[in-house]
């Protein structure tokens, strides 16, 4: 019976691992997403300086995501329309 014990909270520690894992992943993704959000807010206010480095620090977050993201290509052509200005 105390083998089975152990097995049951090796399973346990494994399920809180897994569900600790998804909620880092899902705070890291709002984060992101708020960043965003924050800039776009900036560069509707005209606060070019502060929308520029929300841009690049959401795009600094974002540098190893896969091609195609929509949110991530956005933020890049604001960030270039920021720029040129």
């Amino acid at each position: 019976m105390r083998y089975g014990n152990k097995y049951k909270d090796a399973d346990r520690i494994t399920t809180i691992t897994l569900i600790n894992d998804v909620l880092k992943i899902r705070v890291r993704m709002n984060l992101r997403s708020h960043i965003a959000y924050q800039a776009k807010v900036l560069e509707k206010k005209s606060q070019k300086a502060k929308a520029i480095e929300h841009y690049e620090r959401f795009l600094e977050l974002w540098k190893n995501a896969d091609p195609g993201i929509a949110e991530v290509e956005d933020a890049r052509k604001r960030l270039a329309g920021l720029q040129s200005q």
